[in-house]
């Protein structure tokens, strides 16, 4: 049996956020450039 892996992106537009102690949330990128990143 394989390990698959899936990716998700948690998007408050316009940016990709990173959830912070569950109270603050931190801009990282654009949903695009991430996605793209993450499938090549």
């Amino acid at each position: 049996m394989s390990t698959r892996i899936i990716v998700k992106l948690d998007v408050k537009p316009p940016h990709v956020v990173k959830l912070i102690y569950f109270a603050e949330l931190r801009k990282i990128v654009f949903p695009d450039e991430l996605a793209t990143k993450y499938y090549e």
